[in-house]
């Protein structure tokens, strides 16, 4: 039986399923089906419709392994549409989504012989390797604060918490929840500092807790190493992907001008 007569039941069922599922379902289809160039052409655009229909379906592509292999798709398609397709997807991903794609398509562009796909890795990983950079940054500074208005409740014994080690500080005495809640509202727009501010409790128990998240509070510090390896990392592979990117155009350039091809 013909792809013709039986793909769209087939697409239609595996949009039923849920996206990694019909994800994984699909790719292992276009792998079946690659001696029919126009079968595999539309499960791919069927998956990359999927993928952009909406923010959790690019999320869980983005942590899903098998984002490899939709980028082997489009890049090996003739159709090279595809490939522009799946490049516009991936490059609407934000820096934090970045971290596994580019890791994946590092895997996955190694031995392409056009420089496209090289490119497309060389945007990706400057893109990440920029929010990393940031990251550090913000982690790297040191913990600050100030009062735009001293002239609020508790403002002596706050600010002695502030300029204290301890990383937590609470807040009692409310009559109830609402005047908690009331006090975080004075406090949010008083206190500039990196501060996670909080109402808790019932009646006589309910308080404010004050939590210090910035400089060497900041929980994210544990990351710092790994950071500092991500980007060494991603600074190697934009420069090897750049020559490999120049390589592959001089190459495809010979090979246009001795057979008139076309690279991707």
């Amino acid at each position: 039986m013909s792809w013709e007569n039986v793909g769209a039941a087939i697409l239609g069922y595996i949009k039923l399923l849920p996206f990694r599922d019909g994800l994984g379902f699909a790719l292992g289809l276009a792998e079946i089906l690659s001696d029919n160039p126009a079968a595999r052409t539309a499960v791919t655009t069927f998956l990359i419709e999927q993928a952009s229909a909406s923010s959790s379906s690019l999320k869980a592509l983005a942590l899903c392994d098998d984002v490899g292999l939709l980028w082997k798709l489009a890049v090996s398609s003739s159709n090279h549409q595809l490939f522009y397709d799946v490049e516009k997807l991936l490059k609407g991903l934000n820096g934090v989504a970045l971290d596994h794609i580019v890791k994946m398509l590092a895997k996955c562009t190694d031995g392409t012989t056009f420089p496209e796909p090289y490119t497309t890795l060389v945007w990706l990983a400057t893109r990440r390797c920029e929010w990393v950079t940031n990251e550090v940054a913000e982690i790297e500074k040191p913990f600050t604060w100030e009062f735009r208005d001293a002239n609020f409740p508790g403002a002596v014994e706050l600010a002695k918490f502030l300029d204290s080690p301890g990383r937590c500080y609470r807040i009692d005495g409310f009559k109830g929840i609402a005047e908690a809640r009331a006090r975080v509202e004075t406090l949010l727009k008083t206190v500039k500092a990196p501060l996670t501010i909080t109402a808790s409790g019932r009646g006589q128990d309910a308080h404010v807790g004050v939590t210090k998240n910035g400089g060497e509070y900041d929980f994210r510090k544990e990351n710092l190493s790994s950071y500092q390896e991500e980007i060494d990392m991603l600074r190697k592979l934009v420069v090897s992907s750049k020559e490999k990117a120049t390589v592959s155009k001089m190459q495809n350039g010979l090979t246009v001008e001795k057979k008139g091809m076309k690279s991707l």
